[in-house]
């Protein structure tokens, strides 16, 4: 809030006759953002008294907290927590009338293991950090990237509910993750195997959605790898007989 909250928190003190706060953000001509916490006390008579103190360093502490909540430190791409926020708005937001859906993309980057194996983890985490990038640099300003979990990304495309769209982020991401990464000197290629579903078409919620996804991103790998396969309701069919299969046979 900024000063211009200033008279409705007044009118809310006397209205209220009780001691109100609340915290105002300044922005002096500088940028350097201050935050100020204000508790204001009726006195009788139509007037105030107030108390102001300098919360700055708290409110820059929970913002960072906050941050971090959802963020891939290693990365800087949200985390599988970040994700599941950034999904759930994304869900909320498709089921008002005009809004849209969007793609999910689930992205695992092929034969990393052996980039471990062979030259060790913090080549590793190099070779993750960079496809990050490469991620990010085919998005927009309101996509999602995350990394949720060893080499496995996760991207939201708002507003991209045709294949259409999603085919081209698609091609794009197996192009540039198909060059080489160069850590240390040394050229290292892997490709991606992506799997993409979409809202509302496929699904309606978070756990269909990441089973949608999942189902695709087995297809695309199963298939050889550095390609993108969209979801399909045969693959839900599919993986039920294979499960079904399993518990007959135990």
């Amino acid at each position: 809030k900024s000063p211009v909250h200033l008279p409705q928190l007044i009118g809310q003190c006397l209205d209220s006759n009780a001691m109100c706060d609340d915290d105002l953000e300044l922005m002096p001509d500088d940028g350097s953002a201050r935050w100020l916490n204000l508790t204001l006390s009726p006195i009788g008579g139509g007037s105030v008294q107030g108390l102001v103190s300098d919360v700055t360093e708290r409110k820059l502490s929970e913002e960072t907290a906050r941050k971090q909540a959802v963020t891939d430190p290693l990365t800087g791409a949200a985390n599988r927590s970040g994700l599941q926020h950034a999904l759930g708005m994304a869900i909320n937001q498709g089921e008002n009338p005009g809004d849209g859906g969007f793609a999910l993309m689930l992205i695992d980057l092929d034969d990393f293991k052996r980039v471990n194996e062979a030259l060790g983890l913090p080549v590793g985490d190099e070779v993750l950090k960079a496809a990050a990038k490469r991620l990010g640099s085919c998005l927009k300003l309101n996509d999602t990237v995350a990394r949720i979990g060893g080499d496995k990304f996760a991207v939201i495309l708002p507003g991209a509910t045709k294949e259409e769209l999603a085919a081209h982020i698609g091609e794009r991401m197996n192009r540039i993750l198909w060059e080489n990464f160069e850590v240390h000197a040394t050229p290292i290629q892997l490709g991606a195997s992506i799997g993409i579903t979409l809202f509302p078409a496929d699904g309606n919620d978070l756990p269909t959605l990441l089973r949608n996804a999942e189902l695709a991103l087995d297809r695309a790998k199963s298939a050889g790898g550095n390609r993108f396969t969209f979801f399909d309701p045969g693959m839900s069919e599919a993986a039920e007989q294979r499960r079904a299969m399993e518990t007959d046979m135990h």
